[in-house]
């Protein structure tokens, strides 16, 4: 079987675009412009879920993983969890919850992560991004 992270957008980036998942790139971007971009990339990832599970089973603290940022998984999925429990579905819907504006930007924005087809300058093309149901079904 293959590795989720295998399947994951991340994982074709170059060496530059990586580092926005970190806030370490040096194109003079503010962090909280480089983890958006970053989640730009992650909202349109097939195995987003996966990656978000992987983040919290191995307590990861620091970057986007799964479309949120460290903060944003102490606000809004830790409290998901504990209330919850950990299950895709769970964050499937934390992931839609504050992933809900990025996919408006996206919309109305001209920008296409490149493993879309297109780059920044490109004519924007109309995208197929998940719904909420999607989410849900795209994990194993």
């Amino acid at each position: 079987m293959t590795s989720w992270r295998g399947l994951a957008v991340c994982e074709t980036l170059s060496p530059e675009e990586a580092q926005y998942f970190f806030g370490d790139s040096d194109d003079g971007l503010p962090t909280h412009q480089q983890h958006e971009r970053a989640r730009l990339y992650c909202y349109t990832c097939p195995v987003q879920v996966e990656c978000l599970r992987w983040c919290v089973e191995t307590d990861i603290q620091y970057g986007v993983w799964g479309g949120l940022t460290e903060s944003q998984r102490k606000r809004y999925l830790m409290p998901a969890i504990r209330k919850e429990g950990l299950s895709d579905e769970v964050l499937s819907e934390v992931i839609w919850r504050v992933g809900s504006r990025i996919f408006k930007r996206l919309e109305e924005s001209d920008f296409r992560p490149p493993h879309l087809g297109a780059s920044e300058t490109a004519e924007a093309q109309p995208l197929d991004l998940p719904t909420h149901k999607s989410l849900a079904t795209t994990s194993a």
